[in-house]
């Protein structure tokens, strides 16, 4: 028995062929997509069903942001405009005074962003990723979910987080109607040794998950390895039998060619999200084409909203293919179509989801958002693909479905009372500021790099610190 029906929607479907419908219906049985076709031939089903008429209406998939910390929702502004080898210590000063309920409301938070922005998969790795889960079960969207690990405050709470990690798998995987999927999620080399990483990689095997780790994001990741491998990071982690086609890779900044092919022999995915890396002035800014080429998945994210600092996925796409062709200086590389897929249907697959998400066809979950064309900034109504990339906007976004469950209508939220969260973030920031030793204003509240370090920064972080200052000195006597 269908639940819903959308009717004469111009549908875009991202699958094999990038079929659009003029004219087009889709009809949701039990979460899924039942039908779909010209809304004469597809909409004469159940008359009970609810109708969702989508005139004046693009329909597509919703969007999969395959990299992003909603922990870090909460973060929002406290560290713009300084130099990226600032960034880290300077966040996690404040993160280690952060609680759970603080990282519960920032899920919630950056959900409800998402959704109003047409997001309705998102990958996230943090610590205590139960309250971002909890958040997801509540609201309805769908999520992967990866259970950080990280060395940095010793063994002991080191192992205290692999525990942590299993028992989440075991609780969570498969949780809310199938739409959680746990991971392990090691924060990278210079924060998790080399047998820990193994450690993660065994227990993601025994358990039937994967795992989601920032990886190439510096040169400088493999000096703080002690056991090497390989040459470079995913050389290491080739080596090691840690890439697999469950493997999720955020970032990827410094891949020469022979990780490139790596890469894509052992199927693992990458999440790029350009918008962090231009804020923190990361550098080579990767060539995604030449990954695309090579076969390898790649997906888009937004990163967290502390490096950001927002969940758009719209704003991604169209900073992602400008940056590239800027960098290329060719305007013909990553355009507006490969980009859209990166975000759908390539996306999903990056997460290992490609046959349930990332594209509207029978048989597939139904993830599907509306969005509004009826704007002067979407006029005239052609080209699809480009008017998505170069013209949409995360606000154009008017209905949200996942699983077949309206999340978003005429944008309004239907899970969510955003204006009680919204006050209950503002609070919690409030008191998080306050614990970290800061001072709230309305011009810039961040503290300088002398008053972080006052702030007792773990041993680890003091060292990466260093090694960064110490790289950056060098690069100014040379002149780069």
């Amino acid at each position: 028995m269908a639940e819903l029906i959308v009717t004469h929607g111009t549908i875009l479907t991202m699958d094999g062929s990038d079929s659009i419908l003029a004219d087009g219906a889709l009809v949701i049985e039990n979460g899924r997509i039942s039908a779909i076709g010209d809304t004469k031939k597809v909409a004469q089903h159940d008359p009970g069903a609810e109708v969702i008429d989508a005139t004046g209406m693009l329909v597509m998939p919703g969007l999969v942001n395959t990299h992003t910390h909603l922990g870090a929702t909460i973060l929002r502004g406290i560290s713009d405009d300084v130099d990226g080898i600032e960034w880290m210590p300077l966040n996690w000063s404040v993160t280690r005074h952060t609680t759970q309920e603080d990282l519960y409301l920032a899920a919630l938070l950056g959900i409800a962003e998402m959704i109003a922005s047409g997001t309705t998969c998102f990958s996230d790795s943090y610590q205590d990723i139960e309250q971002t889960a909890r958040a997801v079960a509540e609201t309805g969207i769908r999520a992967e979910l990866a259970s950080g690990l990280t060395e940095r405050n010793g063994r002991k709470d080191a192992q205290r987080l692999m525990e942590q990690a299993r028992s989440f798998v075991a609780e969570w995987n498969g949780k809310a109607g199938g739409r959680i999927h746990a991971r392990f999620g090691p924060h990278a080399l210079y924060t998790c040794s080399t047998d820990y990483i193994l450690q993660a990689r065994q227990a993601a095997d025994d358990l039937h998950v994967g795992m989601h780790m920032h990886l190439a994001e510096s040169p400088l990741e493999m000096k703080t390895v002690k056991k090497k491998a390989g040459e470079t990071s995913v050389q290491h982690l080739h080596a090691l039998g840690v890439l697999k086609p469950d493997f999720l890779i955020a970032h990827a900044l410094t891949i020469n060619e022979q990780d490139i092919r790596l890469i894509a022999e052992d199927g693992s995915g990458i999440a790029h999200c350009p918008q962090s890396l231009g804020k923190l002035g990361a550098y080579p800014f990767p060539a995604v084409d030449t990954w695309i080429r090579a076969g390898i998945h790649v997906g888009i994210g937004t990163d967290g909203v502390a490096s950001n600092n927002n969940l758009d996925l719209f704003e991604e796409l169209r900073f992602a293919s400008l940056t590239r062709k800027l960098f290329a200086r060719d305007g013909r590389v990553l355009p507006a179509g490969e980009v859209l897929r990166m975000a759908t249907v390539t996306g999903a697959k990056a997460l290992g989801l490609g046959n349930e998400i990332g594209s509207l066809e029978a048989g597939k979950k139904a993830d599907i958002i509306l969005i509004d064309v009826r704007k002067p900034h979407l006029a005239p109504f052609h080209n699809i693909p480009g008017l998505l990339v170069y013209s949409a906007l995360g606000s154009d976004v008017d209905t949200v479905i996942v699983d077949g469950k309206v999340l978003l209508r005429n944008r309004q939220f239907t899970t969510l009372d955003i204006a009680d969260i919204m006050e209950r973030v503002q609070a919690a920031f409030q008191a998080l500021l306050k614990r970290a030793g800061w001072n709230l204003n309305l011009a810039e509240p961040t503290q300088s790099m002398a008053t972080v370090l006052k702030l007792k920064a773990t041993q680890q972080s003091l060292k990466i610190f260093q090694a960064l200052m110490e790289n950056r000195q060098s690069k100014e006597e040379s002149g780069v």
